[in-house]
């Protein structure tokens, strides 16, 4: 089984919990984690792995060829948008319209609040058309969720407003371990002096 992972931003946080989510698909498929990266690179805590692929991060009229090898690229039997952007729900319906594909989306936040109908007026570069990003494909990729096969959400409240299955954010524990840290070379390091 392969499947796609897409991420609307690989150079910010948001594309921890799209990394996490391909970390767990590759348990049981081949994973593909997908999405449009910046010029300046990865986020920095993105670990650098060969199964992660980029295209490159531009405003429109540019992003209309980064979106058609978003969705060529989008080649899973599953596709898995991690937030409902059109680098990431966006390419991914159209994928899977032109494939016949299940879509599931997932939802770490209710970003479409952050930026509020009423902010647009306000703050016009927020719903600026040119933007992959812009508050209104956002706003209109979130009302579209029912069209995903299945909803996977990060919190019981965002479960409350889409329904769905609770998938918590989930981090390597390994690495907090107090067992597998020498504590006073950590302390030295970071510059800890006291008890």
């Amino acid at each position: 089984m392969k499947v796609t992972v897409l991420s609307h931003n690989l150079s910010s946080n948001a594309v921890m919990r799209a990394h996490r989510l391909a970390l767990a698909a590759r348990q049981f498929a081949d994973v593909v984690l997908l999405g449009p990266m910046e010029p300046s690179g990865p986020w920095p805590a993105l670990p650098k792995e060969p199964w992660i692929h980029s295209v490159e991060e531009k405003r429109f009229p540019r992003f209309f060829l980064s979106f058609v090898e978003l969705v060529d690229a989008a080649q899973g039997d599953v596709l898995i948008a991690v937030k409902p952007h059109l680098a990431s729900f966006g390419a991914a319906l159209v994928a899977a319209e032109r494939r016949d594909l299940p879509v599931i989306l997932d939802l770490d936040d209710f970003d479409a609040a952050f930026t509020p109908r009423a902010f647009w007026a306000e703050k016009p570069a927020v719903a600026d058309l040119r933007r992959p990003a812009s508050a209104v494909y956002l706003s209109l990729l979130t009302k579209a969720a029912p069209a995903a096969a299945a909803i996977t959400v990060a919190s019981t409240a965002l479960q409350q407003r889409f329904g769905g299955t609770l998938v918590p954010h989930g981090c390597p524990t390994e690495l907090f371990d107090p067992a597998a840290n020498d504590r006073e070379s950590a302390r030295r390091e970071f510059g800890f002096d006291g008890p």
